[in-house]
Formats: structure tokens, C-alpha cells, sequence
């Protein structure tokens, strides 16, 4: 996930860390090492372990299950990034067994004076991709653009009813009829644990499967919990050893996000779209003005309307009438349910 940190200051554990699972479930590795790279002048130097020569730097405890932060070698704490460092990645390495071949993940972030944000984020999209894709400084500062990329992927996520910026927590959700199966409202790429909010019973995700988590527009799905098994005996007495409790509340907690589970990205549809909405907010001139009336008659008489009364540019209506735009974002709008009692 594309994180934007502040120079010189700590940022928070899972803005660049490695999230290891298999089958979608958080599990520990026998080893997770990584390097910081500085890639502001477009020639690659290693900032970490110090010294460089592709040195990788291990990692000898997860701040919890799976999960592996980048840190200050000499402190142990989260590291703080140097002002120096305008753009740069963080590239991982780690084992799940030790007979494993090395599994890789590559994560980009950019590094703001403090002025320009108050607090690290991760986002769809970086202030640098924007730049490339032709909002230049003369037509929004970093701290305007900023502002405006959170602007645009909160509205991005509330029209798709979809989390595209990934965050590690925990959801109450409601068990379904089903006995095997606990229904997830947003995929959850990384599951990290399942308990019953009754007495917080932790469910052994031995015996659990982690199921249609795609985000392939083809192969979309209800993201699940399931049981492997219906005669292991791995529930609490509060959910009858028989599955989920159709009547009981879960708390289910890891990183929820509709994001690809390697490299923490949106679907390249909607940061194009994010990116479009960008440019025209600040480059594009002239902007169109979709469906607008500027004059009409009936019953035989005229009335011709005042541009401004009629013609707004750009703005929140690109995002639902913009036909380039919304065609990308409705590739992943999901369902919105509701209910109504009698």
C-alpha cells in the first residue's frame, strides 16, 4: 500500500510492513528481512542496513502474527525516515518453512515535510503519481494535492461501497444461517484472527479456510470465513462445537482492503480513475459540463439559462458522470444491501 510518511519521524508499524500469510491467513516465517532503497534521484542507493552492498536487514520478532515492521536497527523502534528521501520502496524477503524458496514484495513511499501532512497515510495513490500523471506544482502544491488524493479516494470507496485503502482491524460481524461459513462485508486479504464477542474465544484457523478474496473483476465472489471440517472440535461451548452460531456476533480482525494481497495496490482501474479525477481538478481547462441545459422551451415559451446556473465543471460531478471514469469504477462498484422490516 502506497504510504506517505512525514521526514524525521516515526511512522506507524503497518505503513511498510510485510504482511505473511498462507491461504489468506496471517502466519509466522522462519525469516523476514528487508531493504529501504532511496530512489528520489532515479539512481537506486540502499539507505538500509547501512553500509548497503544489497546487505538485507533480518528481522527477529513480528509486532504481531505475520506481520513484520520496518525498523531502526540500533533502537528497535519503527524507523524515521530522512528528509533526504523524497521517493523511495521497501523490498522484502521472507520464508514461510524453511525448505521455501525466498518469496519477495516490493513496497513504494514517498517522504513530505511536515507542513505538507500531519500524519503518515497510505493511500490509492502517491503525490508523485499524480505528478507524473500531469498535475504539475504550479497547478496544486503537495499539501493541496494531498489533500485532495484523500478527498477523492474517500468519495472512490463510498460510490464502489468498497476499502481500497487497506487498514489492520477488527470488524463485529454478524454469523449467517450457515454453521460453516461466516460471511465477510469487505475482503480481508490477510486474516489475522476470529473470535466469538461473547466470551472473545479465539477460533483455531487451522481448521478454516480464507475464500473468494479475488479482486479479478471476472472472478469476484462473497468474501468468506469457512470450515474446513464440521466434526472438529475447535469452537467454544458458546457456539455448540457445531460451527458458527447463527444467532452470535464475531470479531474478526486483520487487514481488510480490496487489494491485490502481494502488493497492497488498488485494482489499476480505479487508481487511473483516482488519477483522472485529479487532472481534471487541476490541469484540465475548459472542463466538460455533462448534460447541461442551456436553454429549452414549452408550452410555447423560451427561457435561456445563465451559464453559471447550469454548467458545472468538473469537480465531485466527474466522478458520477464523467464516462471514462465511471466506466472504471464501475468494474468494482459492489452491491448495496438493504434492508426493511415489516
Amino acid at each position: 500500500m502506497p504510504a506517505t510518511l512525514i521526514s524525521s519521524r516515526a511512522h506507524t508499524e503497518d505503513h511498510l510492513a510485510l504482511f505473511c500469510s498462507s491461504s489468506g491467513i496471517l502466519v509466522a516465517a522462519v525469516e523476514a528481512a528487508y531493504q529501504v532503497w532511496n530512489d528520489t534521484s532515479g539512481t537506486p542507493v540502499q539507505v538500509l542496513p547501512v553500509g548497503g552492498g544489497g546487505t538485507w536487514q533480518t528481522v527477529a520478532t513480528a509486532y504481531r502474527t505475520g506481520c513484520y515492521a520496518v525498523v531502526d536497527p540500533l533502537t528497535a523502534l519503527p524507523w524515521a525516515p530522512s528528509a533526504s528521501i523524497a521517493r523511495g520502496r521497501v523490498e522484502w524477503r521472507f520464508k514461510i518453512a524453511s525448505t521455501d524458496q525466498y518469496s519477495y514484495r516490493s513496497l513504494a513511499f514517498e517522504i513530505v515535510a511536515a507542513p505538507t501532512a500531519t500524519k503518515a497515510s497510505c493511500g490509492i495513490v502517491l503525490i508523485q503519481d499524480a505528478r507524473d500523471a500531469g498535475v504539475t506544482t504550479e497547478a496544486a502544491s503537495d499539501r493541496t494535492l494531498l489533500a485532495r488524493i484523500r478527498l477523492w479516494q474517500e468519495l472512490i470507496q463510498r460510490y464502489c461501497n468498497r476499502v481500497f485503502v487497506p487498514s489492520y482491524e477488527a470488524r463485529k460481524i454478524r454469523a449467517c444461517p450457515n454453521e460453516q461459513i461466516l460471511y465477510l462485508p469487505h475482503n480481508c486479504p490477510h486474516l489475522g484472527s476470529v473470535a466469538s464477542e461473547s466470551d472473545l474465544a479465539a477460533i483455531d484457523l487451522t481448521y478454516a479456510a480464507v475464500e473468494a478474496n479475488s479482486i479479478d473483476p471476472a472472478d469476484f465472489g462473497n468474501p468468506r470465513v469457512r470450515l474446513k471440517s464440521q466434526s472438529q472440535s475447535i469452537f467454544a461451548p458458546s457456539t455448540n462445537l457445531l460451527g458458527f452460531d447463527p444467532d452470535g456476533y464475531y470479531v474478526v480482525t486483520g487487514l481488510w482492503g480490496f487489494v491485490d494481497p502481494e502488493t497492497l495496490l488498488a485494482p489499476e482501474p480505479i487508481r487511473d480513475a483516482l488519477l483522472r479525477c485529479l487532472y481534471l481538478d487541476f490541469v484540465a481547462t475548459g472542463a466538460p459540463t455533462f448534460g447541461a441545459i442551456r436553454a429549452e422551451t414549452t408550452d410555447g415559451h423560451s427561457v435561456t439559462y445563465a451559464p453559471g446556473a447550469t454548467q458545472i465543471p468538473g469537480g465531485m460531478l466527474t466522478l458520477l458522470r464523467d464516462p471514462a471514469i465511471r466506466d472504471l469504477l464501475d468494474l468494482y462498484r459492489n452491491r448495496i444491501c438493504t434492508m426493511s422490516g415489516g
